[in-house]
């Protein structure tokens, strides 16, 4: 299984910075415009 799909299902909370690198440059967006997401507006550290 592969990272995104174990973090997709669930099935794993954190993501290596490298790995959301690749996942960023294979959709061709910036880890910057990743994290403007809507999203993660609403997200609070633990």
């Amino acid at each position: 299984m592969s990272t995104l799909a174990a973090f997709m299902s669930k099935r794993t909370e954190l993501i290596k910075l490298d790995t959301l690198l690749h996942i960023c440059e294979g959709f061709q967006i910036t880890i910057t415009e990743f994290f403007e997401d809507d999203i993660f507006k609403e997200v609070e550290q633990d």
